[in-house]
């Protein structure tokens, strides 16, 4: 009896342990577009960045952006590519497709605006690859765009878009000045 115990547990502690999964690798992405819709008004404004030489290239990005007009409801849409590869890849479309891994996250400061999720995961958790964007009074201000791969949705405040408890990784960040007329 005590032979069959000691070869089950000389069995159970052979067994090799399951190699870890290393991590997916991040997006890269070239260019951001957000497009804003005031249908009220029939008009589009962009913000627009592009760097294809990459964050730690020579040239320097280009940056884009429209003055919004105050008072006014738009609802976005955000557009990720990479340019940098043949074919150009649409990345929206990858995170669109594993958008459980991912969460967009807007910081607006000195601005007199506000945004809402108008999307969500399978679990009804926000993307953000489409927002409701509301602006007041006349403001000058930035607003930052914050892709994070493999956030924790459930952590504090980060349904309501508060980055500080999402941890995970960011993917691209990009800040754009946001003017409000």
């Amino acid at each position: 009896m005590w032979c069959a115990a000691i070869l089950i547990v000389m069995m159970t502690g052979c067994e090799e342990d399951e190699p870890a999964q290393p991590a997916p690798e991040l997006l890269e992405v070239t260019t951001v577009r957000y497009t804003l819709i005031d249908p009220g008004a029939d008009n589009t404004k962009v913000f627009y960045y592009q760097d294809l030489d990459g964050t730690s290239g020579a040239a320097e990005p280009t940056i884009e952006v429209d003055t919004l007009d105050a008072n006014a409801l738009y609802f976005g849409e955000l557009e990720l590519l990479n340019e940098a590869s043949t074919p150009i890849q649409i990345v929206s479309d990858t995170i669109e497709q594993n958008k459980t891994d991912y969460q967009f996250f807007f910081i607006i400061n000195d601005s007199d605006a506000s945004l809402q999720y108008a999307d969500g995961d399978d679990n009804n958790n926000p993307v953000g690859a489409f927002t409701a964007l509301r602006t007041n009074e006349s403001s000058d201000g930035t607003i930052t765009i914050n892709l994070q791969f493999q956030p924790n949705k459930l952590g504090l405040g980060v349904r309501d878009g508060d980055i500080l408890n999402a941890g995970g990784r960011t993917n691209i960040q990009v800040t754009f000045p946001l003017i409000v007329r």
